[in-house]
């Protein structure tokens, strides 16, 4: 029979014990901090229990951290291999006795090598379900007293509340960190939509790379960042920000690193000495700038600045560069549209420019002076792409006139602007009563000493004497004219000198022939005797002469037409208004009278 006494006590012990479990569920609602929350877990469990010395120990994973302690320090991790929890999830009780047999041998080495001032005598499983999510060891007694089952029975319960306890503070946990990582990405796409706006606005080029390089440091934070062009399969700085250029140089310079940025690869490293050498920083990601069809070149931010010890670019910061490195791409390729679209711009109204002045340089056909005893014909088509080509007829006395034709080097507003040059400079020589080798001297001279050594023109020139039909010529470079006789005969005039402008050194010589009635002296640039078929045959210099030499007797106008029916019909270029695509066409010719 039971006696009062031992009543009262398992009465009071009962209490305790309620009480014990009141004071757990307050302290596991009201506290937030796991730590925390397990060493008042602990204190109530040591108090009811009737001991001094614990440990709970919490597990993530593999690893089982010391969270709350007496009698050892906390914070301690440690490792369990596979078969440490494979043997703890066999268990089918949770409460070890360490002189029960079900107390397993792998559980008591643990004990012993890591918690041998604790001298654990009892071990309890804490989990939820199949789940384990910790252990709870404790010593023995005060006064070295066993552990009824009436304890057992108390301390079952109170496990199986510390576990739910466990269970929901990691639940929490993870959670936590889910919110977290969604609010960070959340961050992270509206950083990334921000700075995307901002990046894709129409800049020029130059300004893009600066807001790709200040977003990139913005969107990963970074200290510095760097971006490399592939130019003809080599790297090319193009923008850094707080990078050394020469130390950069050094860096593209290691074959390793630059053939893996050639082929569009990553780079990513965290604890690097060489970089640190290079950057002042171990930590670098470099990722490929590239579109669908085309690798731009290499993005690369520097210097991970964040509270952890060892900063380091994570997978989730190279997704997010790879990201923003795309939408870099799109824009670099609007930049250079918009560029090629001003130049296209330039370009176009350059050649507007050197079309006017094209056009009121050579004079068209109505606008030949009239030369008493001749009969004067000359045109001339531009390219599509204004060209040099340049004739003249020029007034000298009431009997003598000056010619000229020329085939100016190069294309565009630099080549209309020397025609411009030419046709001042030989209207002036040619009424200065300098002598027809004289005035050639001096044009080459003039162009030699105001143009590069690129930049020459083939020439043909001379002075006709209407009161006798003389004729005096200079061939500088230029095709040969022909002189076709009223007989058929053909003289090529090619007398005279070096293309002018391309030597300071050159002489010229001229040659004299006199006029026939009936005689005319044919004129042409480049641009006839090279015309060619769509399918690439050139019309050539004997063809052209074969032509000519069919036209002895016909007007300069007539034959000059008939010349450009031939050409245009060897070009398949029917239409007069176009001018022809591969270059410029001029033709003169000069008749005496009959």
């Amino acid at each position: 029979m039971e006696t009062p006494g031992s009543f009262e006590e398992r009465y009071d012990k009962l209490l305790f014990c309620l009480k014990s479990l009141a004071d757990m569920g307050e302290t596991i609602s009201g506290v937030r901090s796991i730590e925390k929350s397990a060493d008042a877990i602990l204190h109530i469990v040591l108090g009811t229990m009737g001991t001094s010395r614990g440990a709970l120990l919490t597990l993530d994973g593999h690893s089982l951290t010391v969270t709350a302690a007496r009698g050892v320090k906390i914070g301690k991790t440690y490792s369990l291999s596979d078969e440490i929890l494979s043997e703890l999830e066999r268990i089918e009780r949770n409460l070890l006795l360490r002189w029960e047999p079900e107390f397993p041998e792998l559980l008591k080495r643990f004990c012993d090598k890591s918690f041998a001032d604790i001298k654990v005598v009892l071990a309890v499983i804490l989990r939820v379900q199949r789940k384990i999510v910790g252990l709870l060891l404790l010593s023995k007694r005060f006064m070295n007293q066993e552990y009824q089952t009436e304890d057992l029975n108390v301390l079952d319960m109170i496990c199986r509340h510390v576990s739910v306890a466990l269970y929901n503070f990691d639940l929490r946990k993870k959670v936590r960190a889910i919110n977290f990582q969604l609010s960070r990405k959340v961050l992270h796409l509206e950083s990334l939509h921000d700075i995307g706006l901002s990046v894709a606005s129409f800049k020029p080029k130059h300004e893009t790379l600066q807001e790709v390089l200040y977003g990139s440091m913005a969107l990963l934070d970074a200290r510095k960042a760097f971006y490399l062009e592939i130019d003809d399969r080599r790297l090319k700085i193009s923008a850094l920000v707080g990078v050394d250029e020469e130390k950069l140089s050094s860096f593209i310079s290691n074959s390793l690193y630059a053939k893996k940025l050639l082929a569009g690869k990553s780079l990513r490293f965290s604890s690097s000495r060489i970089v640190k050498g290079i950057f002042g920083s171990e930590t670098f990601l470099a990722v490929p700038v590239r579109t669908s069809n085309r690798l731009f070149g290499t993005l690369a931010v520097i210097g991970k600045e964040t509270k952890r010890e060892r900063p380091t670019f994570s997978n989730d910061d190279k997704k997010l560069l790879e990201a923003f490195a795309t939408q870099a791409a799109v824009a670099l390729e609007n930049a250079e549209m918009q560029e090629a679209i001003i130049e296209q711009e330039r370009f176009k109204k350059e050649l507007e420019t050197a079309a006017a002045i094209h056009r009121l340089i050579v004079p068209a056909p109505e606008d030949l002076p009239s030369i008493e005893g001749f009969n004067i014909y000359g045109h001339n088509y531009p390219c599509k792409e204004v060209g040099g080509d340049y004739f003249d007829i020029i007034p000298i006395s009431s009997n003598q006139f000056g010619f000229v034709i020329c085939d100016v080097s190069g294309k565009g507003l630099s080549a209309a602007l020397l025609v411009s040059t030419l046709q001042a400079t030989f209207h002036s020589l040619f009424q200065s009563n300098m002598t027809l080798i004289e005035i050639a001297d001096r044009v080459n001279q003039m162009l030699h000493r105001n143009t590069t050594s690129e930049t020459y023109a083939s020439c043909f020139m001379g002075i006709i004497d209407t009161s006798d039909g003389s004729i005096e010529t200079i061939n500088a470079g230029h095709n040969e004219p022909l002189m076709l006789r009223t007989s058929g005969e053909v003289k090529k005039l090619s007398v005279g000198g070096f293309c002018m402008g391309m030597f300071d050194f050159s002489t010229y010589s001229s040659e004299k022939a006199k006029f026939s009635p009936g005689d005319i002296i044919y004129l042409y640039t480049d641009g006839i005797s090279e015309a060619f078929t769509p399918e690439g045959e050139e019309f050539g210099t004997v063809r052209l002469e074969n032509l000519v030499q069919s036209q002895a007797g016909i007007s300069p106008k007539k034959l000059l037409l008939d010349v450009e029916r031939a050409i245009r019909e060897w070009t398949k270029q029917f239409d007069p208004k176009e001018g022809f695509p591969h270059d410029d066409f001029t033709q003169l010719a000069i008749q005496m009278n009959t």
